[in-house]
């Protein structure tokens, strides 16, 4: 199953250009302070918006469950070029899948994904999925139950063989 929200993207440009333009805004106001009459400073409460969207965290999710792979991509793609914190990609065989919990926060939503690691270990990934609707939310969490479904049913299959 394929699952992305690149779409809804474009709402984030707009936010943007807004948060730019506010400030600038600022910039020019606090300059010419005397003339302007005491207008209210917007930049704080721009910052104040800002860092909601850094708590609900990256926005552009894609899921990929088809063939043997299982890839978990967020991403940022406006300030991806700036920084490689705005990029996360997660890929594992679907075999090395042991379990996955979604947190419910307010205005938040993790999936935690735990994976067999190569030194005999689990390792924890996490992904926001914030900006996902409740039914995506739904088929990830499907789609994440039918690949534990299958690969434990394997794994008990093979032991019995042996």
């Amino acid at each position: 199953m394929r699952l992305h929200n690149k779409q809804r993207y474009t709402y984030f440009k707009v936010f943007y250009l807004l948060f730019v333009l506010v400030v600038i805004f600022d910039v020019v106001g606090s300059s010419l302070e005397g003339s302007l009459g005491g207008l209210p400073m917007l930049t704080p409460y721009a910052f104040l918006v800002g860092l909601f969207f850094v708590y609900r965290g990256l926005p552009v999710f894609e899921f990929d469950s088809d063939g043997e792979v299982l890839i978990i991509e967020t991403k940022e793609p406006f300030l991806q070029p700036f920084s490689s914190i705005f990029f996360n990609q997660t890929e594992f065989p679907k075999r090395k899948l042991r379990s996955y919990h979604i947190q419910r926060l307010p205005f938040r939503r993790v999936l935690t994904v735990s994976i067999d690691s190569k030194d005999g270990g689990i390792k924890r990934v996490k992904q926001t999925i914030s900006y996902l609707s409740k039914t995506e939310v739904r088929d990830v969490e499907r789609s994440l139950k039918g690949c534990l479904k299958r690969y434990k049913n394997q794994d008990f299959q093979e032991n019995e063989i042996d």
